[in-house]
């Protein structure tokens, strides 16, 4: 006669299968995906300081930098991630290195693991976000004074 199994010992069992293909998909590296490009400022400076904002605003470190661009580093106490922020007409984030973060190919795709991907498309939108400011910013009428004689309502 067969032995029949608690529910408790059933729902313990699948917690555990669970729990452990949780953590087989964390470690599985994922194809490293670069952000699609954002539309850069009206000005190269001001493109520039958006990023620098987003970078400092992110915990990125400025690495180097050249005319167009920007190469940044964010480092965790495990792990270690390097990027270039390449900027002209549009703001193109890329991988440049890696250090434990699970980085190689797999039939020829690279592959990551998928924190980086999270962690530059937040790096991207914060960038976009900067830029948007700085152009909602160009895009505001001067302040003018009142006319001579009158007064403001109180």
């Amino acid at each position: 006669m067969p032995k029949t199994i608690s529910p408790g010992r059933v729902r313990t069992l699948i917690l555990l299968v669970s729990l452990a293909l949780a953590v087989v998909a964390c470690r599985t590296p994922q194809p490293l995906v670069d952000p699609p490009p954002i539309a850069a400022a009206e000005s190269s400076a001001q493109t520039r300081a958006a990023i620098l904002r987003a970078l400092v605003e992110s915990h990125y470190r400025v690495e180097s930098e050249e005319a167009g661009r920007i190469i940044a580093r964010y480092s965790q106490s495990e792990w270690t991630m390097v990027v270039a922020v390449d900027y002209s007409n549009r703001v193109a984030v890329r991988y440049v290195s890696s250090a434990s973060l699970d980085y190689g190919t797999d039939n020829g795709t690279p592959v990551i693991h998928r924190g980086y991907n999270a962690r530059v498309q937040r790096l991207s939108n914060m960038i976009g976000t900067e830029i948007a400011i700085a152009r909602a910013g160009d895009e505001l009428p001067p302040v003018a004074a009142p006319p001579p004689g009158k007064r403001r309502a109180k």
